[in-house]
């Protein structure tokens, strides 16, 4: 009887899932949400050194020698004021020379901003297109060190009498 009992339910199942169960709804695709996430990489988000994810919408490009250059300036531009704000919050001439390392590594950034001209770099959003991670962490890095405290003094050399009790700690 239990024989003929499953002789019957095998009958009845779908050949394709006569080897296990129906696949799980999960499974199966659903529909895609194509907004970009709260999360997006964008001008902001460099400006605050958070974590982003690449989510810009590409938009191609029809004249690559034109999008190059596009995308060189609009990389520059992020990067020069970026350098300007950081550095307003020094002083003086160390506002001045932070300015000009910034500038400086910002320009040697830029050149991986190209994007072959395939894409622009900014959506039409502001937000960083999904090639352009490169970029976007060259700008960062180049921008990270206008902040970053000033490298500490050599250690000052042992005072006379003190041979072999190290060099002295300043706090």
């Amino acid at each position: 009887m239990n024989l003929l009992v499953l002789a019957v339910l095998l009958g009845q199942v779908e050949p394709r899932y006569a080897g296990g169960a129906a696949p799980h709804p999960l499974e199966a695709e659903g529909p895609v949400d194509a907004r970009p996430s709260a999360m997006a990489c964008s001008t902001e988000s460099l400006r605050a050194r958070a974590q982003c994810m690449l989510d810009g919408k590409p938009m191609w490009a029809t004249d690559k020698a034109q999008q190059r250059l596009d995308n060189r300036r609009i990389a520059g531009a992020i990067g020069e004021a970026l350098c300007k704000d950081l550095a307003e919050e020094l002083e003086g001439k160390e506002r001045a020379d932070a300015n000009r390392a910034c500038l400086a590594r910002v320009q040697r950034a830029v050149r991986l901003c190209e994007l072959d001209g395939n894409e622009a770099l900014l959506d039409a959003a502001g937000l960083f297109s999904p090639r352009a991670g490169l970029c976007y962490a060259e700008l960062a890095g180049a921008t990270q060190l206008v902040l970053a405290p000033p490298a500490p003094p050599p250690s000052a050399p042992a005072r006379p009498g003190m041979q072999g009790q190290g060099a002295e700690v300043r706090l």
